[in-house]
């Protein structure tokens, strides 16, 4: 449809109608010039159709008003889009552990991750990624118990208990050990990288014994026992060098049914500011926390691009393919200060999933690292 350059505004109203549902439906902000405040009145168009310079001077603030709502069109978005592939300077806090050029781990990378099912996400496709950078000896470790919290992973240290499945990778194929405690993975290689994080189900949780999602109730700190489980991953590393690393989880899918959604109104947004809050509070807090793996802000950034919001499998875990992937290269790419436009590696079995959004993937890894805490 063309609009007549002899219509008037008012005639055309229907149409910017039609053009606000349309916004509406898909959530795109609009903000309608014919509302009130310049063509309802004649003396400040030209001809009916453009303002005049005080026509402008009014509709500017509320022009304004309405950028100042949205969020400039992220950077991973940008590149993807204008096929670029920029790097940009890291914000205060951001930023790799280590630049490309200090990376200490170019011939050898061992990573001992102690989490769960979203720890075994993030660990899927790491080998093969690390491998294609040129590292020769990668060895990736996943100890995991589904839904495993931080209190959990606590009683199960202050107890010694053989718990764990343990998955490890010294090249594409992985062997599994169940009944593993976590004294015995951490002697099983001299880790240089050793991960924590929290339950996705308890990063926020309620006083209320019926249901503690119900916000209503006061929360509930379930990070008391974070103190202790550093120390004693401090005092029992394999060596001085490790590193001791956050894993930052993602928001669940907008449409998820985990019960833990409600915790947070079943808002996506919600999960993830809260998710970055906590990790900055901790990085902040805890001196032993070398750094943070900013995987829920590169998810958030790669649902901004043409994937959508399409990266988990039921909801809340990863996808097999793009979702897995990402992660895996945002850990990489974190440690190692790796440009995640260089990367190689594709899983065979996913190659049609991940191949057609390489440049979305490594656009949002670079601006997850760049700028970890940003909030929408």
């Amino acid at each position: 449809y063309s609009m007549p350059l002899s219509a008037s505004f008012a005639g055309a109203r229907d149409h910017f109608n039609a053009a606000i549902a349309i916004c509406e439906k898909w959530g795109v902000k609009s903000l309608c010039l014919l509302d009130g405040f310049v063509f309802d009145t004649a003396d400040l168009t030209s001809d009916g159709v453009h303002a005049t310079a005080e026509g402008y001077d009014i509709m500017q603030p509320h022009i304004n008003g309405l950028l100042e709502e949205m969020r400039p069109v992220p950077q991973a978005v940008y590149n993807a889009v204008f096929k670029k592939q920029e790097i940009l300077p890291p914000v205060e806090g951001g930023g790799a552990l280590y630049s490309a050029e200090e990376n200490p781990y170019k011939d050898t990378l061992k990573i001992l991750a102690l989490g769960n099912s979203f720890s075994a996400d993030a660990t899927k496709h790491l080998w093969g990624i690390a491998n294609s950078y040129g590292v020769k000896n990668v060895v990736i470790g996943n100890m995991s118990i589904g839904g495993c919290s931080l209190d959990t992973h606590y009683e199960n240290i202050v107890n010694d208990a053989a718990a764990y499945g343990y998955t490890k990778w010294t090249s594409l194929d992985h062997v599994n050990a169940s009944n593993t405690a976590i004294s015995t993975a951490l002697k099983d290689e001299d880790w240089d990288i050793i991960t924590i994080q929290q339950a996705s189900g308890e990063n926020l949780v309620f006083d209320n014994p019926d249901n503690k999602y119900d916000s209503t109730a006061n929360p509930v700190d379930t990070y008391s026992k974070l103190d202790e489980i550093l120390d004693y991953l401090n005092q029992n590393k394999p060596k001085e060098s490790t590193k001791i690393l956050w894993h930052m989880t993602w928001a669940y899918q907008a449409d998820s049914t985990h019960k833990a959604f409600a915790a947070y109104g079943k808002d996506q947004m919600v999960m993830y500011n809260s998710l970055l809050d906590r990790a900055q509070e901790l990085k902040g807090k805890y001196t032993d926390i070398a750094g943070v793996l900013p995987s829920g802000t590169a998810i958030q950034n790669l649902r901004g691009t043409s994937v959508g919001d399409t990266v988990t499998r039921d909801g809340y875990h990863m996808s097999y393919g793009l979702g897995r992937y990402t992660v895996a290269l945002t850990w990489y790419c974190y440690i190692t200060g790796a440009n995640p436009y260089n990367v190689k590696y594709i899983p065979a079995d996913y190659t049609s999933d991940i191949a057609p959004y390489k440049d979305e993937i490594a656009a949002s890894v670079a601006e997850a690292i760049q700028d970890p805490y940003n909030k929408r």
